[in-house]
């Protein structure tokens, strides 16, 4: 049972769909080892055989940059998460895990909303997960979508049953954390491109804006 993050090289990422997408990468472990890709310390996709080098995932658009890793593993971890055991990184988005154990039988969702700047007070319209129950009785991890930019988060975890029409708000557990966050990407100029490069006299120029 191993584990490795050195060795990988990614070599392409596209977006396959409005939220997939498709990391191509080359390996020097040869034939022995599957490969699982995370964003942030979320498990979103893996090879399926030890020859296959990319893999397609889930990953919804946001406007902060997600981290992107590639992990090696052998074949009896197909499967594992080990999210918990990747190093630190500017991972942008909050686990939350709740044991519903309790709850009552008509229980519907996990919903958990945010404050909207660092430091924030929650706000009761910005929802930042929403993981359903299926089981009253037993332990669910969600993840927040990502958030910028770094500082110290204040969230509200509750559950919700099932009366229409939008159900029932059980009480509500206040939460905090630190994250880290990189900064956003430059804003688009007006050919598509995230910045202009010319070249005068021997300077080279390279102009961009900051986004928003």
């Amino acid at each position: 049972m191993s584990s490795y993050l050195g060795g990988m090289r990614i070599l392409f990422i596209g977006w396959q769909g409005p939220s997939t997408i498709r990391v191509d990468f080359s390996s020097t472990y040869g034939v022995d080892y599957l490969y699982q890709l995370y964003a942030g310390r979320k498990l979103i996709g893996g090879t399926t055989t030890t020859g296959e080098r990319f893999i397609t995932a889930p990953l919804v658009p946001s406007d902060w940059p997600q981290w992107l890793q590639i992990v090696a593993i052998t074949p009896d971890l197909q499967g594992s998460d080990l999210g918990s055991n990747l190093p630190e990184r500017p991972y942008n988005a909050a686990k939350i895990t709740l044991d519903t154990t309790g709850w009552p039988t008509d229980s519907k969702a996990i919903e958990v909303i945010a404050g909207t700047v660092p430091g924030g007070a929650v706000s009761p319209t910005n929802i930042v997960a929403h993981q359903l129950v299926i089981d009253p009785t037993a332990t669910y991890t969600t993840f927040t979508e990502p958030l910028g930019p770094s500082g110290s988060w204040n969230f509200e975890a509750y559950g919700i049953d099932n009366k229409p029409p939008d159900g029932n708000h059980g009480t509500a557990l206040a939460l905090s954390t630190t994250l880290l966050t990189q900064p956003k990407d430059f804003a688009f100029q007006s050919d598509d491109s995230r910045f202009a490069v010319s070249a005068a006299s021997g300077t080279l120029t390279c102009s961009y804006t900051f986004a928003e």
